[in-house]
């Protein structure tokens, strides 16, 4: 089979490779030995994806990536996989692919993967092993690669891999803009689509295969409405059943990735009709808060501050603070660090690409607006969206 024929973006093999020197670099001041990364979805599983171009997918992937030595892939497949790799156009950097028959929904296969990643790291049985993602990794296989390497030492290293990933190259910064321009174009799409009638899963749908054929991979889609004078929120497909009417508004966000698996953010309010002046006013109010945020974006800015300034202005404005998240960044994760909120030690650096959604709910009407912006030297430009950032009207 030609992989490579079937592929339809990729990252190329100097950022690959790039991303390689960068991360072995950092190991080797750490003083680690091997990373060991693991994922089971394309949204958050963004380790995996950064470090191999590969996207998992529903059971664990786990990669060990030493320092000094090519990458071994562990996956779901036939039990007793054990492949060594030769320039495969899919596994590059990878010189070995292990595989077992695990599931998530089966506990007696939680040790499969790990009995891999044992077998990985017995070079490294008694050295630094840094474990990337625990968040996401499963217990069963941390619990067990602790227990068959009692004389390694573990440590929690994902802030090594964050520092790296949320500064792009310029090669992911094109891509992250092409993804941009896939998102409007999906957009476009639904505002054709939207009339009296129409049912909220009949536009997500729709727009998930406009999001397909332009060649995003995994994401969220959410198309949300409510009657004129309640606010629509977010809701999933099992409550996507309402069918539109006239004077609706929809709470509608394309959160889909694009080529090498990387992301960016879409969010509007459309409207069945013509949008109520009111309406109009608090989603300016809204990019208002945003303006006032992005000023502050700046290199070396701790990423808590803008949350700050955000919350500050709301206050003054007598509408909700947020409290969960005002914006983040994003890259092979569609929710990755540094995010904007009071928590987050990381610091805003030149290369970034964020997300800043102000949202709130305030009289029956919803201030929703979301793009990306990539941050400068001198701070964070224009957004990298050609959407108006306004209320949008889908007049028939």
């Amino acid at each position: 089979m030609d992989v490579a024929a079937r592929m339809k973006f990729n990252v190329s093999n100097a950022e690959l490779e790039r991303r390689w020197r960068e991360v072995r670099a950092a190991m080797e001041v750490a003083g680690l030995d091997v990373l060991v990364a693991q994922a089971n979805d394309p949204l958050l599983g963004g380790y995996v994806r950064y470090l191999t171009d590969v996207s998992a997918h529903t059971n664990f992937t786990t990669v060990v990536f030493p320092q000094s030595d090519a990458m071994t892939l562990i996956t779901h497949g036939p039990r007793g996989t054990d492949v060594e790799m030769d320039a495969h156009p899919l596994y590059r950097g990878v010189k070995r692919h292990l595989a077992d028959p695990s599931f998530t929904s089966a506990f007696f296969t939680g040790e499969f993967d790990a009995r891999s990643a044992v077998k990985a790291l017995e070079p490294y049985a008694r050295g630094r092993i840094g474990l990337v993602g625990t968040a996401r990794m499963a217990y069963t296989f941390g619990q067990f690669l602790k227990e068959q390497l009692p004389q390694a030492r573990f440590s929690e290293e994902s802030a090594l891999l964050d520092s790296i990933k949320a500064i792009k190259s310029p090669e992911e910064l094109e891509l992250i803009r092409q993804t941009a321009r896939l998102q409007d174009e999906v957009m476009d799409v639904l505002l054709q689509a939207i009339e009296p009638g129409v049912v909220e899963r009949e536009l997500t749908a729709l727009a998930w295969e406009a999001a397909y054929v332009r060649g995003s991979e995994a994401g969220v889609i959410i198309c949300s409405s409510a009657p004129a004078g309640e606010a629509p929120s977010g809701q999933p497909m099992a409550l996507q059943n309402r069918p539109l009417a006239e004077g609706d508004s929809m709470w509608t966000l394309i959160e889909v990735n694009g080529p090498g698996g990387l992301y960016a953010e879409l969010g509007r309010t459309i409207v069945v009709g013509d949008a109520p002046d009111a309406m109009l006013r608090e989603v300016e109010l809204a990019s208002e808060a945003r303006r006032r945020t992005l000023e502050v974006m700046k290199p070396g800015v701790d990423a808590s501050e803008p949350a700050r300034v955000y919350n500050e202005f709301v206050r003054e404005h007598a509408r909700p603070e947020e409290h969960r998240i005002g914006g983040h960044s994003q890259g092979t994760d569609f929710v990755e660090r540094p995010l904007l909120r009071f928590d987050e030690p990381m610091q805003l650096a030149a290369g970034m690409n964020l997300a800043v959604h102000p949202e709130w709910r305030h009289e029956g009407m919803i201030a929703w607006v979301c793009d990306n912006f990539i941050v400068g030297p001198e701070g964070a430009g224009e957004s990298i969206h050609s959407t108006p950032p306004t209320v949008l009207s889908a007049s028939r």
